[in-house]
């Protein structure tokens, strides 16, 4: 998302089927489906997807929810801003607990 590319995903483990199922809700990635009959992705189905975001009509929304995504993920001055907000309410935390973070 950092670039702005859209994803074609593929889950194979662990919570990597959480993390793509959030993508593809959150409209960032398209998932690769695995074949019913034996659990494995299909060449034609890998093919597929790509073709979807890369350049089928299908995909243009995926592609636009990215571009403006990049904005967001992106910028260096923004995630500079959210990690001093996160440090400061943690610090305000400690403070008034005087408990460690």
């Amino acid at each position: 998302m950092v670039v702005g590319a859209a994803m074609a995903i593929l889950p194979i483990q662990y919570e990597q089927g959480l993390t793509a199922r959030h993508l593809v809700e959150s409209g960032y990635a398209v998932e690769i489906v695995r074949n019913d009959e034996d659990g494995y992705f299909s060449g034609e189905e890998i093919a597929r997807k790509l073709r979807i975001v890369m350049v089928e009509e299908e995909g243009e929304e995926v592609r636009k929810k990215v571009r403006k995504g990049k904005e967001i993920f992106g910028s260096k001055n923004l995630q500079d801003e959210y990690i001093t907000e996160l440090v400061k309410t943690l610090w305000q935390k400690h403070q008034m607990t005087n408990k460690p973070i």
